[in-house]
């Protein structure tokens, strides 16, 4: 007896047989994954978030090249920053704050772990006084699996993050200045 997948309503047009079912779910590239925004139930497959961020939270992506470094300016109330990678999968910078600095992470926002793999460098110096040249402090993360997630439990901080102190922002405009690369993993 054929059934069909569950996630018929967010794209699949699979039909598989009733054993089959749960395996093929787990792995269906149709699931659903959900805004992370404070009270947003949109829910769709990620090829329909960027559209969603951009237009329903006026959200600016910012392209990445992977295994090329990026400097991204990063306000310190700014909870989210979307990341699009050259293949279009979306990635998020999360900036969780705490009150002894900003906690910082990446996740790939996909239904299931699935190829291609990530890596992520994430790494902050502080500001000096003068002209906002680094004093020679510098924190660093390294990430050697980045996370996949369909955000469906909101956004989990996960094993790997950094931790920027407060002193590290700029004094004037009380940004960030990360610098994040993302690499692919071959298989």
């Amino acid at each position: 007896m054929k059934v069909p997948c569950s996630n018929q309503t967010y794209g699949c047009n699979e039909f598989v047989g009733y054993q089959q079912k749960e395996k093929h779910e787990s792995s269906c590239p149709h699931a659903p994954c959900y805004c992370p925004e404070d009270d947003c139930a949109f829910k769709a497959p990620a090829c329909c978030l960027l559209d969603h961020f951009v237009t329903a939270h006026g959200w600016s992506p910012t392209n990445l090249g992977y295994n090329k470094p990026l400097k991204i300016l990063l306000a310190r109330d700014r909870r989210f920053t979307l990341l699009v990678g050259e293949d279009m999968s979306l990635f998020l910078l999360i900036n969780t704050l705490t009150s002894i600095g900003s906690a910082l992470a990446v996740v790939c926002v996909r239904p299931h772990e699935s190829e291609p793999s990530y890596s992520c460098n994430i790494s902050a110096a502080a500001h000096g006084v003068a002209g906002g040249k680094t004093d020679g402090r510098l924190v660093f993360q390294k990430d050697p699996h980045v996370s996949s997630s369909s955000l469906a439990g909101g956004v989990q901080m996960g094993n790997f993050f950094l931790l920027v102190p407060l002193e590290f922002a700029e004094t004037s405009s009380g940004e960030l200045t990360v610098h994040i690369r993302i690499d692919r993993v071959a298989p």
